[in-house]
């Protein structure tokens, strides 16, 4: 009766020991918004200035009671030579923004 016991011990804690994990951390994001990649022109983190630099035919919405422009558009059938060239096969383009910066 004890082996029996023992045995079953033994086998409920190796299972226990094998069930076990390490805790492992997040790996930190290595790329910022400095270093985040363009596309066709866009990049995210852009601010509202420097996108309506770039494409002054963008269109903003109205801004909120604290000023911020949260969301803006591009139809890019109104854009002419580079800008329309970079957008080679997009119709429209809808920008949402957080605190003034393209998200």
């Amino acid at each position: 009766m004890n082996r029996l016991f023992a045995g079953l011990f033994i086998v409920l804690t190796a299972c226990t020991i094998q069930g076990q994990t390490t805790q492992t951390t997040e790996p930190e994001a290595k790329c910022t918004l400095t270093k985040a990649p363009e596309l066709r022109g866009f990049r995210l983190g852009m601010s509202f200035s420097e996108l309506k630099a770039r494409f002054p035919e963008l269109r903003a919405s109205a801004p909120d009671e604290f000023g911020y422009i949260s969301q803006a558009s591009l139809e890019v059938g109104s854009l002419t030579g580079a800008s329309k060239t970079l957008l080679d096969g997009v119709y429209s383009v809808r920008f949402n923004f957080l605190d003034e910066r393209l998200t």
